[in-house]
């Protein structure tokens, strides 16, 4: 599991965080943190009932768990300093290439669409704010990589099969996943 979010909590205090599985949500004695509370480790490894793990300091980072093992990493991003979209959108041969579909925002940088639903199979991309010079591709067919890291101006497209899939992406990263139902 990845997800690359502004951690900086608007300088409103020290960043920190915990994990829920969904069905534990809310109940803080499953909430998984780290082995020792207001732990600022780029690495460490989770435990149920956990302390908050804090980032070092303000910032974007990627923050990553193997759920098999619990171990995670905090990485700081380079840019600082991302484009800001107001909208995300998936367009491609299902609707035409024409009036995105809009992705809802989860956190900043962040947006998922539950339910996309593909009669048949087709080519597709991500596209800000209905511009084709922020939009990201490539050669990827998502029967083989369903996860993976989307080119930003590329001039390729994506192939997606039939199906239904809940989607998220990250605008900063190009990271991308779509999970069929």
């Amino acid at each position: 599991f990845t997800v690359t979010t502004d951690f900086s909590n608007s300088n409103a205090g020290t960043p920190n965080f915990k994990i829920w599985a969904s069905d534990d949500f809310g109940t803080w004695e499953k909430a998984l943190g780290a082995q020792t509370d207001g732990d600022t480790s780029l690495n460490g490894i989770l435990k149920e009932n956990g302390g908050a793990i804090l980032t070092p300091d303000n910032g974007i980072y990627t923050f990553t768990v193997d759920f098999t093992t619990n171990n995670y990493s905090l990485v700081k991003e380079a840019n600082q300093t991302p484009a800001e979209f107001l909208t995300i959108g998936l367009i491609g041969e299902f609707n035409g290439w024409g009036d995105d579909l809009d992705m809802l925002p989860s956190s900043p940088h962040n947006w998922y669409y539950p339910g996309f639903v593909i009669e048949t199979e087709g080519q597709i991309k991500f596209r800000a704010d209905d511009k084709w010079d922020n939009s990201w591709g490539g050669v990827i067919n998502l029967s083989e990589t369903p996860f993976g890291i989307s080119q930003f101006k590329s001039n390729d497209n994506m192939t997606i099969p039939a199906g239904t899939y809940d989607v998220l992406f990250n605008d900063i990263t190009g990271r991308y996943a779509f999970y069929k139902k």
